[in-house]
């Protein structure tokens, strides 16, 4: 195991509820759970070995990525050579949700800290998060077709919607096609 991946999982273990982002060079790195969160929230690509996942996105892309996560309440460290640049976190912190499929603990609303990542205990509801895309020449034609991904990806697998939150995605470069994006949480 090389020195970045080993001190990446010394980040991961102290920051087990939050996307962890280390800079390398031009680029921020992210690994295994973090890495899976970021793939699955942009459509970066994500690269995976028998024991790994890896994915990244340059410097430039930093001011996007914070904002999203922000926006996403998503927890997350940007890291480099140890040290914290910067930090977020929310009190309804989205990470796990999305990470572990994303089967949610809410056993203990009341308990300050909630342990959902690794032993949270039984859980009193599971609910899973995805995140769904649509898009058409005109919102309508978007609306049908994120429509159509949620019966298609969650209803027809005898699923049940709970909530669903979307956005219209502004950084289209073909200003003719609408573009939505959003959460869907479902039992």
């Amino acid at each position: 195991m090389g020195n970045s991946k080993r001190k990446f999982e010394e980040l991961e273990e102290r920051y087990p509820d939050s996307l962890v982002m280390q800079l390398r060079g031009k680029f921020y790195c992210a690994y295994d759970k973090s890495a899976v969160v970021l793939s699955d929230i942009f459509d970066y690509k994500l690269k995976s070995t028998d024991t790994s996942s890896r994915c990244g996105f340059s410097i430039e892309a930093f001011d996007k990525v914070k904002d999203e996560l922000d926006r996403l309440h998503i927890n997350y460290v940007f890291v480099q050579n140890g040290k914290v640049l910067d930090e977020g976190k929310f009190k309804n912190n989205g990470f796990c949700d999305l990470y572990y499929g994303a089967e949610v603990c809410l056993a203990d609303t009341n308990k300050e800290e909630n342990d959902r990542g690794s032993a949270c205990g039984k859980p009193m509801i599971t609910q899973r998060t995805s995140i769904i895309n649509g898009s058409g020449v005109n919102f309508e034609d978007a609306m049908i077709d994120i429509k159509k991904n949620i019966e298609k990806s969650i209803l027809d697998n005898g699923f049940r919607v709970v909530s669903f939150s979307f956005i219209t995605r502004n950084d289209v470069s073909n200003s003719s096609i609408v573009e939505l994006r959003g959460i869907v949480v479902y039992e």
